[in-house]
């Protein structure tokens, strides 16, 4: 509360020396751990009876656009690399919608599963989900009545933009061919070896003498300036800056930047990596700051230098209300050019970049790719000779030229997924296969958790102890268990805590347990009341000893109905990594390795078996110890009455 105060008695102070601000709401009471995984993989199967559909009229039956809107419509059609537009007006309610059916046109649909809906007061607020069936993701930002959103989907990528009045444009991107999507950099650091870890912040004062080792969260302040006419652009600029800060975090939730590392994170602190949050947007009102003929180098040289005479407001907002970053949103369509940042070692005199806006309304990694920068992450080996490690990551294999995919420092395509380099992730490709996101040397997401603090300390450092930690819901045959933490603070202070379950996300909760949890450092709970196929959501309701009660954010669990499945991709290293899925109790299953005229070659798994998954490794022997010769082979499992086989090539 105190640091909101502080905010927003500067903010005012702001206004009064004549500059507009707009500081957005926000929270810091919990933080969630969550892991990424493959997408596809992981995607549950969900209820049919819970589907809504996300558009009215996909294809633009019946609706009228007025002259405003018609104008967005054509600086759609002027600004946007599409092949499809079609205008649409939404109907569904994402506070309460698990599963949407997202009708982008008459012949191009999808279904998405929720799996996180984030609030920002009554202003923002964010869906994002899974596609079922398909590796991709949907993310969906509602700003009062204006729906940002993209699907990024196997078959393409489809961008939502609000026409004003709750219409939209639906518009399918045209990607761009390698080489495209260039982002030019200052680079002022030449060093060739990176830091094992962090460097104290520049200002040591900033840093908090809270030192108890418990929790916190960190975040980076993100000042944004906009020209006026990139105003003419969208009809909800505001909503459009929110969409490119969530978007950013949604990739650094996929990435485990927002986990720490192991260890203490800063000397005597546990740490939550942080995430970005926007601390006000600022339109631009100088005649001349900004002109065609300047290049984009010298624009940022003059956005980041005060007295100047061009964006001398830009640093006097920031000090009102403690921007850690900077970021100009220019209406310049360059060629070839998307943004500059001003890269080298985090440094606050230097956190400023420039992002095009025409781009950004086309690809919303953009500002994230910027931001980057300014936390000391790079492009790729080839680029740049500086901070060996630091390294965007894109893989081209040669043998499988379909699986290729660019993490969002690269800047091969215009495509990009919503990933950071990380070796620790694996990438489940159209193919099938399982592809890391990086290695030792090309790992943007420990540059960004090692960068975090000393970004988020530019302005001074405020941490946050969180009350509740790594809350998350996973479901089995047994039903659905939640587990989380309690930090040394809240424990002090919480006389119980109530689980509540809802099947929707805005409710209505009610408890499920009789008497109040004690309060633990870990706790869990087990739901065995649930039904396969069905969503449920999760809170805690917290009980303070001095008789107040405080409810914490929601989780969902999708109780998976299972089905007799079996997958097994094979790895660069030959191993064959089996994954199998079992709908029902059977007293004996088989799993057997066939050659084509169907004799048994060796006997992988047996045995009896719950309902659930199970993963094995099989390192291409028998069960007596030879090896399996090069061929095709048949992967047969028999669990009961049902049945499930897939093919293998063995290859030497």
């Amino acid at each position: 509360m105190l640091r909101r105060a502080e905010v927003l008695a500067r903010v005012a102070s702001a206004v009064l020396i004549g500059v507009a601000v707009t500081v957005p709401p926000r929270s810091l009471r919990t933080a969630h751990a969550d892991v990424a995984t493959s997408a596809r993989s992981a995607v549950p199967r969900v209820s049919k009876r819970h589907l809504v559909e996300l558009f009215q009229t996909p294809s633009g039956r019946g609706i009228l656009l007025s002259a405003r809107q018609q104008a967005f419509l054509t600086s759609v059609r002027h600004t946007s690399a599409s092949d499809r537009i079609r205008v649409a007006r939404p109907r569904a309610d994402l506070r309460l919608a698990d599963t949407i059916k997202l009708n982008l046109y008459d012949d191009v649909e999808f279904v998405a599963v929720r799996q996180a809906l984030d609030l920002y007061g009554s202003s923002m607020l964010v869906w994002s989900g899974t596609l079922l069936g398909d590796s991709g993701y949907v993310l969906l930002g509602l700003h009062a009545e204006s729906l940002h959103g993209i699907v990024q989907a196997s078959t393409g990528t489809f961008r939502i933009t609000p026409l004003g009045e709750g219409i939209c444009a639906i518009r399918r991107v045209v990607t761009s061919t390698p080489g495209s999507g260039v982002c030019g950099v200052r680079d002022s650091d030449t060093a060739t070896n990176e830091p094992s870890a962090p460097a104290p912040p520049t200002n040591p004062a900033s840093f908090p003498a809270r030192l108890d080792a418990e929790p916190v969260v960190a975040n980076i302040d993100v000042l944004v300036a906009y020209e006026e006419s990139a105003a003419e652009l969208t009809p909800d600029i505001v909503g459009h800056i929110q969409f490119l800060i969530e978007w950013t975090n949604f990739s650094y939730r996929n990435s485990r930047i927002h986990l720490a590392t192991p260890g203490p994170c800063w000397p005597g602190v546990q740490c939550v990596m942080p995430k970005l949050l926007l601390a006000a947007t600022l339109p631009l009102e100088c005649d001349g700051c900004i002109s065609d003929v300047m290049g984009n180098d010298a624009i940022l040289e003059s956005f980041a230098t005060p007295d100047d005479g061009r964006f001398d407001e830009i640093h006097e907002v920031r000090d009102a209300v403690d921007a850690d970053v900077c970021v100009l949103l220019t209406t310049l369509d360059r060629p070839n050019s998307n943004g500059i940042a001003m890269a080298g070692p985090p440094d606050p005199e230097t956190a400023f970049c420039l992002v095009e806006t025409p781009w950004s309304l086309e690809h919303p990694y953009i500002l994230g790719h910027e931001v980057g920068h300014l936390q000391g992450a790079q492009h790729h080996t080839g680029l740049s000779t500086a901070r060996p490690y630091a390294r965007g990551w894109c893989y081209n294999p040669t043998e499988q030229p379909e699986d290729r995919f660019w993490t969002i420092m690269c800047t091969l395509s215009s495509n990009r997924i919503p990933f950071w380099s990380n070796p620790e992730i694996l990438y489940e490709a159209p193919s099938g296969n399982l592809i890391p996101m990086g290695d030792p040397d090309h790992n943007n997401s420990r540059r960004l958790n090692e960068t975090a603090l000393i970004v988020a300390s530019h302005r001074g450092l405020v941490v946050v102890p969180i009350e509740v930690a790594d809350f998350e819901a996973t479901t089995s045959s047994a039903g659905v268990r939640l587990d989380w933490r309690l930090s040394e603070s809240a424990r002090r202070q919480l006389a119980g805590v109530h689980v509540q379950r809802a099947r929707h996300a805005a409710g209505p909760y009610r408890d499920q347990t009789l008497a109040p949890l004690q309060p633990e450092a870990a706790m869990s709970w087990v739901d065995t009341g649930v039904i396969g196929g069905e969503s449920y959501w999760y809170r805690l309701r917290l009980l303070s000893a001095a008789g107040a009660e405080e409810i914490g954010s929601p989780v969902q669990a999708v109780v998976e109905r299972w089905r007799t499945r079996l997958h097994a991709p094979i790895f660069a290293d030959g191993h064959v990594s089996v994954r199998y899925s079992i709908g029902t109790s059977v007293e004996s299953i088989h799993l057997g390795l066939f050659d084509v005229r169907g004799r048994l070659v060796t006997t992988l798994d047996g045995g009896a078996r719950e309902p659930g998954e199970y993963r094995l490794e099989w390192n291409r022997k028998t069960a007596a110890g030879e090896a399996i010769g090069s061929g095709v082979y048949l992967l047969r499992l028999k669990a009961g009455r049902e049945s499930a086989t897939v093919k293998l090539v063995l290859r030497n």
